[in-house]
């Protein structure tokens, strides 16, 4: 890996505050015989891979595979891009894979030549599908190659030795997700290329009579001969999360992970062959994968009743540790308001709008501060979930503007029919009116219609004061006289609109005769202009003068919601209409003046909306109104609407949880609890906007004391912006975060991360970035959401596993918890993980891609040692001709799996053939530690906080006070949580191992 990587590595070891918890031991796989032969004698591990090119190649595949292979899970691995016309020799190298598209290299037939001279003389070469029919098939090993047609899936697969199983296993398990990949519909359209008759190669897998991998031992080497399902280009899977050709399905953590781990598999095939063993990166401490909680802590209620604390004291229960990530703008989860928001006009002489980017999670506006909270008037609970539209759910806040008894006035009206009256007091920070009061009649009777009011404050009968006009659920237009102490007398029905649902009115002049107009809109796809009649100071309208526009807007497709607000849009001196609309979006009508319409569009921000389009985005059911809110002198646009969730910014003085998040935070800190950044982003967030959200929330998190270096990040709703293929993981690195543990990738369609098949396997990486690594990224896994098929994989594969919960309701119920608790438990005893804090799982994955190590055998022994301090370890897989129960094991931490052992490297290891040793010893220390074997037992002195955990092979006894002990399948376990301390325990007896 390039050096700027490691020294963000280094950068990170430094800053990540480690406290880790562990786990149970392995399960062991069943057993297959092995021979007890001893290694190779005085070999020193190394490998050394080509990628083969050419000048006729595009460099990007090539360069893919290197990049892919520079993070191999094969350690002791370094790769070079070579350059075919520039060599005459391969030998130096133990492995060659040539680009795809040497296949179409006129110096093909040298190529071929080369590389059968190299395969003879003990090279391993890697041959992409492309080149079957191009190359000898003695050399392949092949009778016949056969166009291929679909894709190649149910496939079969023979019996092969046991080096050979690993690579058909993942061919396997790909090949079974792979039809469950949301855009397989699209995939399995794709060029599959060609399938064998096999001759003297070994098929691998076979669909129908037709062999699609092959291993063919050629002279002292070998070649193997691959298809187009695995590794795979069609779905995006390469560590620079880049398309290539841009017809790639989106990034695939399961594609990135299984071509990286064929190509890995390859390389490991050739290090059996050459040493009788590979090592093989862990990714967690001392030997043992990780995995951790990543809690997305959100909600207002959740806060409010103390849930990050309720589930810290569950996870106690399960010797678990949770991991939170912290939201900027918390928010009412399933609640929809009636709310009046607002964008300020931007421009002097015209109508120019921006969206507020500090409190458009989930509208574009601004909140009006009402009592020291947003103004909010009905609510409906339990309705629906962000980011979507519900015509069911059809409140809405009807603003309109007016002086009452000499007093600028906001009225709204609402679903309950009643009118609710805003006095404006100031706009300072925001706009700031008093708590409201209902309009009355002069008994203080409050006013109302049938339903669903929709004001309108106007001098109907030319006594100089504001009436009220309002449409109703009825369709009527009613009116009420103001009279001069601010109370209105109902005076029945204005005119009849004959409209089925509501009539939405807005009053204006738009024929320019200096009489009142009325634009009247609706629920059901009418849009209708009466123009007003002054008969003796008294307006009047009737259908005689009256034209619709519901054509007009059908045409635009605008739908059956239509909420008209007047304006000067243009300029031009006429009044237009801007007209809501149920999605939130707002049409522009402009008038010619000669009693005519045209649709304009709609009004545009500066910046998308969660929707991925440029239009200003409201609440559903949005109704428009213009007024000069900061007395600058031009209008600015005022919208109600229902607007979901009533977000409020964690910092902002109206935040109305503050106290109860500052004590939350307070028991973070207190119990060594990571809390990270959960990142508001959407599909077309622009780089600006990620940048100043990011900006904002790590202002947030300093607000409350929180940590702003050596964390990381998720994304709200897994949101990333397709405004570029990596944008918002380059903007997370900017803004300085380290990590990603969950999302959905660009241009990502499909189903939500922890269902998708596309992130059963995912192994983590850096982010390659113009050839350097940047951000480490490790999406959230599939458990416990889907079942054990899938979840086995993720643990078969030792992958880190990131598990996203929502613990925010846990304080109504903690059944549903305690399902997913135990689900987490139950895998992670199956497969011996340790458990940890979310920041200790990324910096053990960061060590784990950074540890280099010198392996070597002497005198029948192998040592490995870490070429710098680490806590990690390794795993030693044994080729098929020898057996890791044949050896002796001097480390501290160690236990075997299958033919293989894992060991940890916190100081050199010697695995010696012979007697393996038989006694108690250490199997998982879940973080760093400084551990001392002593004759029966051990000292491990902990080197950080949080959740503390130990497991023995056997009996042992706590020699040291305050540690949790019990017992499960022949193993001891100790679990401490709080401050780093030392664990010293004595092995009560021998055990037999």
């Amino acid at each position: 890996m390039k050096q700027h990587t490691l020294r963000r590595l280094a950068a990170l070891f430094l800053i990540l505050c480690l406290a880790f918890s562990g786990c149970s031991q392995p399960q062991e796989a069943a057993q297959t015989p092995h021979a007890a032969d001893p290694l190779p004698d005085g070999l020193t591990y190394a490998l050394q891979v080509a990628v083969a090119y050419d000048s006729t190649c595009d460099m990007a595949a090539p360069q893919d595979v290197a990049e892919l292979l520079e993070q191999s899970t094969l350690l002791g691995l370094t790769t070079e891009l070579v350059n075919l016309e520039e060599v005459s020799d391969l030998s130096q190298y133990d492995l060659v894979i040539p680009a795809a598209a040497l296949a179409n290299s006129p110096n093909i037939a040298a190529y071929e030549a080369l590389l059968i001279a190299y395969t003879e003389a003990g090279g391993y070469v890697l041959l992409d599908n492309a080149f079957a029919p191009l190359f000898s098939a003695d050399y392949l090993g092949i009778r016949e190659v056969v166009p291929l047609t679909g894709c190649p899936v149910e496939l079969t697969f023979p019996t092969v030795e046991e080096d050979l199983q690993p690579l058909q296993t993942l061919v396997e398990d790909f090949s079974g997700l792979y039809p469950d990949f949301y855009d397989y519909d699209v995939l399995s359209q794709q060029d599959y290329g060609y399938g064998f008759v096999p001759d003297a190669a070994e098929p691998l897998a076979m669909w129908g009579e037709l062999a699609l991998y092959t291993y063919r031992a050629y002279g002292e080497g070998a070649v193997l001969l691959t298809n187009p399902l695995l590794p795979n280009v069609y779905s995006l899977g390469n560590f620079s999360m880049t398309r290539r050709t841009g017809e790639e399905t989106a990034f695939s953590a399961t594609t990135t992970s299984c071509n990286q781990l064929f190509y890995s598999g390859v390389a490991t095939l050739a290090a059996k062959k050459q040493f009788g063993y590979a090592l093989n990166r862990v990714y967690g401490y001392n030997g043992s994968p990780s995995m951790s909680w990543e809690l997305h802590y959100e909600e207002m209620t959740g806060i409010a009743h103390n849930s990050m604390k309720l589930f810290y004291d569950l996870c106690e229960e399960y010797h678990q540790i949770p991991s939170y990530t912290l939201i900027r703008s918390s928010y009412w989860w399933f609640l929809r308001t009636e709310t009046v928001t607002y964008l300020l006009n931007q421009s002097d002489d015209g109508m120019d709008f921006a969206m507020d980017w500090e409190e458009s999670a989930y509208s574009s506006g601004t909140h009006i501060a009402c009592n020291d909270q947003w103004l909010q008037i009905n609510s409906i609970e339990d309705a629906g979930s962000y980011f979507r539209e519900y015509p069911e759910y059809d409140y809405r806040a009807y603003p309109a503007f007016g002086a009452i008894q000499g007093k600028e006035m906001l009225v709204s009206g609402s679903e309950d029919g009643y009118f609710y009256a805003y006095e404006i007091l100031e706009y300072s920070d925001r706009l700031h009116v008093r708590e409201p009061s209902l309009l009355t009649d002069a008994d203080g009777y409050p006013l109302q219609v049938a339903g669903y009011s929709a004001p309108q404050l106007v001098d109907l009968n030319g006594d100089g004061r504001m009436d009220l006009l309002s449409g109703s659920s009825d369709g009527g237009i009613y009116w009420f006289a103001g009279d001069p102490n601010g109370h209105f007398t109902p005076q029945g029905l204005l005119f009849t609109t004959d409209l089925p649902g509501q009539s939405l009115p807005c009053v204006g002049d738009f024929n320019g005769d200096g009489t009142v107009d009325l634009a009247v809109g609706s629920d059901s796809g009418v849009l209708l202009v009466y123009y007003g009649q002054n008969i003796d100071g008294t307006v009047s309208f009737d259908h005689s003068r009256m034209s619709s526009l519901s054509r007009l807007c059908a045409d635009a497709e605008l739908g059956q919601w239509l909420a008209p607000g007047q304006v000067d849009w243009n300029g031009d001196g006429y009044q237009d209409l801007v007209v809501g609309l149920f999605e939130g979006y707002l049409a522009i009508f402009l008038n010619d003046g000669q009693g005519g319409f045209a649709f304009n569009g709609y009004i545009t921000l500066d910046e998308q909306n969660y929707k991925g389009n440029d239009r200003a985005k409201f609440g559903t059911y949005a109704v428009p109104a213009f007024y000069d809110l900061d007395g600058d002198g031009a209008l600015d646009l005022v919208c109600g609407s229902l607007e979901y969730g009533l977000a409020y910014p964690i910092d902002s003085p109206y935040f109305p949880e503050r106290a109860a998040l500052e004590a939350q935070v307070d028991f973070a800190e207190a119990h060594h609890l990571y809390v990270g950044i959960h990142h508001y982003s959407n599909a077309g967030a622009s780089e600006a906007r990620e940048a100043y959200e990011l900006e904002r929330h790590l202002e947030a998190f300093e607000a409350y004391g929180l940590p702003t270096e050596g964390i990381g990040a998720n994304l709200h709703t897994w949101y990333s912006s397709n405004l570029g293929d990596t944008q918002t993981f380059d903007s997370e690195y900017a803004a300085g975060l380290l990590w990603n543990s969950g999302f959905s990738p660009a241009y990502d369609t499909g189903v939500a991360p922890q269902y998708a098949a596309e992130n059963v396997i995912a192994l983590p990486f850096f982010l390659q970035k113009d050839g350097e690594g940047t951000l480490l990224v490790q999406d959230n896994s599939v458990l416990p959401y889907v079942d054990s098929a899938w979840t086995d994989l993720s643990g078969e594969y030792r992958m880190p596993v990131c598990i996203y919960y929502h613990c925010d309701f846990v304080y109504e119920s903690d059944l549903g918890a305690r399902d997913y608790l135990q689900k987490v438990s139950d895998f992670q005893w199956k497969f011996g993980y340790n458990f940890v804090r979310e920041d200790q799982l990324m910096a053990a994955s960061a060590e784990a891609l950074a540890l280099t190590v010198d392996a070597k055998t002497q005198n029948g022994a192998l040592t490995i040692a870490a070429k710098d301090d680490t806590s990690v370890g390794v795993e030693v897989q044994f080729s098929q001709d020898h057996s890791a129960a044949a050896f002796a094991v001097d480390a501290d931490v160690w236990y075997q799996r299958g033919n293989s052992l894992f060991v940890s490297l916190n100081r050199p290891v010697t695995l010696t053939a012979g007697e393996p040793s038989q006694t108690a010893h250490l199997t998982q220390v879940n973080l760093p530690a400084d551990i001392t074997l002593l004759s029966n037992g051990a000292e491990i002195a902990f080197e950080a906080d949080g959740m503390l955990q130990v497991v023995v092979e056997g009996d042992a006894v706590a020699a040291s006070a305050g540690w949790d002990v019990e017992t499960r399948d022949g193993k001891t376990i100790f679990t401490k949580y709080g401050e780093a301390d030392t664990l010293s325990l004595r092995f009560s007896k021998e055990t037999d191992g």
